[in-house]
């Protein structure tokens, strides 16, 4: 059955043949977008990522061949299943489809019922695949939980700490979120791997569980946990990364975050491509949080990062987030999605009910973008 939800992309110049084939889709229970020809369509792709494309070729400004051979070189846009649609079904039209990795080619001729049923059938196949991929990496990931830990976030009396997290396609990334108890105190962490999806997601594992190893052994020294700090954690980690040769391969940005919920205190270490978000509900100011960080973790033995600390007042709250939303920006100089969010955090906290959800409908209408094109995490912790 066809989801209520699926999105195809139809480019078609010919008015009858979009109204037609558009009708048919509709009817199937497909939202459908326009466009006239490829450049057209291009100009709909940068701002949202569909289920399915069908294309026809012959067309002006950008035809489908030169349409699909773009895609080709965007990775995100080249793994959508496209099928071409075309009058002329010569041999050489449709030697030349197959040849630019179409999942299908269809002659306008058969009709919008077999366009409807052969787009069903790919999206059906790519669904049955991916759904036994992710059935294997949950088995794996099974392996891997006890070293990662819980990405819900504690019970803690007093506060309000929330996430959010969004994978690019549902698969995850190498973006993670974690938490520890150490003491009465709680860590959070926001990590990003660089890579894409599967990849990524191996060496984030191998990441996260290194930020548990790091905790362990200062609560082992210690067991009040009293002289752990994020910065001392972020060190160690250096330390650790750079030492695996096969870990170091992959860089990871990472914000550590330590509530001390007795005392008020919170402590951060950040070397995340932006700063944290501080609200400070009293002044109603949004205020930018960044320790002197600007390397990775493992880039060198002798780094060493600082931490920042500060008290957490009634209402206060503070963000850290992955880059996972400027990206979306595609159109946007990425220090302008930095800002509409800590506007998106502004306008939130007008509101009656605060939460993260609230943000990131307030930062989707501010930048416009719908469709987030790439992993995009947040933890938000707030004085009750």
């Amino acid at each position: 059955m066809t989801k209520k939800n699926q999105t195809v992309l139809l480019v078609e110049d010919e008015m009858s043949m979009q109204t037609l084939f558009g009708f048919a889709l509709k009817k199937a229970g497909f939202e459908v977008l326009n466009a006239n020809n490829g450049k057209d369509a291009l100009e709909v792709l940068s701002k949202v990522k569909p289920d399915a494309i069908v294309s026809d070729i012959m067309m002006p400004e950008l035809d489908g061949f030169e349409f699909r051979e773009i895609l080709k070189m965007n990775e995100d846009l080249y793994e959508i299943p496209f099928l071409f649609l075309s009058a002329y079904n010569n041999e050489n039209n449709i030697i030349k489809g197959i040849g630019l990795d179409a999942d299908d080619f269809i002659p306008k001729t058969d009709g919008a019922l077999v366009v409807v049923n052969k787009l069903q059938n790919v999206l059906r196949k790519r669904e049955q695949a991916q759904s036994k991929l992710m059935g294997q990496i949950a088995e794996a990931t099974k392996a891997t939980a006890a070293l990662r830990g819980n990405k819900v976030a504690p019970e803690t009396t007093g506060y309000q700490i929330s996430t959010y997290q969004k994978n690019d396609e549902g698969i995850p990334g190498g973006e993670f979120i974690d938490f520890a108890k150490i003491g009465d105190n709680v860590l959070a962490a926001v990590g990003d791997v660089s890579g894409k999806r599967w990849e990524a997601w191996v060496y984030a594992q191998a990441y996260a569980a290194y930020v548990r190893s790091s905790i362990r052994s200062f609560t082992s020294a210690n067991s009040n946990g009293s002289e752990i700090t994020p910065s001392a954690i972020m060190n160690k980690l250096n330390s650790m990364v750079y030492n695996d040769e096969q870990v170091s391969q992959n860089s990871c940005t990472l914000a550590l975050m330590l509530l001390e919920p007795k005392k008020g205190n919170l402590s951060v270490s950040n070397t995340l491509r932006y700063p944290l978000i501080l609200y400070r509900a009293l002044t109603q100011q949004v205020i930018d949080i960044q320790p002197d960080a600007k390397e990775s973790l493992g880039d060198r033995p002798e780094s060493t990062f600082s931490e920042v600390n500060f008290k957490l007042e009634k209402g206060d709250a503070i963000l850290s987030f992955s880059d996972g939303l400027s990206k979306s920006l595609s159109k946007k100089d990425k220090a302008d999605s930095f800002e509409m969010l800590k506007d998106a955090v502004e306008a939130s906290f007008t509101r009656e009910e605060f939460d993260l959800d609230s943000v990131m409908n307030a930062f989707i209408r501010k930048s416009g973008v719908v469709d987030l094109k790439d992993d995009a995490s947040m933890i938000m912790i707030r004085k009750l």
